[in-house]
């Protein structure tokens, strides 16, 4: 059996935050997703997700930061 990687970022308070405590706001979001995955590693200590991934998840409480962020890296090429 297979197991999924769910990556969860969450917006709190204009900032975002993963189970793995990784931290960045919606204005950081394309400046974090344009890193190199090393880059992106050594700064939050997590895998950056894939632009494959179908399993990237942008959550706040009314839908707007987390669209925001969607939107962002839409542009970058995340679009599932």
């Amino acid at each position: 059996m297979s197991s999924i990687r769910l990556i969860l970022i969450h917006f709190i308070d204009c900032h975002a935050r993963n189970f793995n405590n990784f931290y960045f706001s919606v204005s950081q979001v394309a400046e974090a997703f344009s890193m190199s995955p090393a880059e992106f590693e050594q700064k939050f200590g997590v895998r950056k997700p894939d632009v494959k991934d179908d399993n990237l998840i942008f959550h706040c409480q009314s839908g707007r930061r987390a669209k925001k962020a969607m939107d962002r890296v839409k542009e970058l090429g995340f679009d599932r």
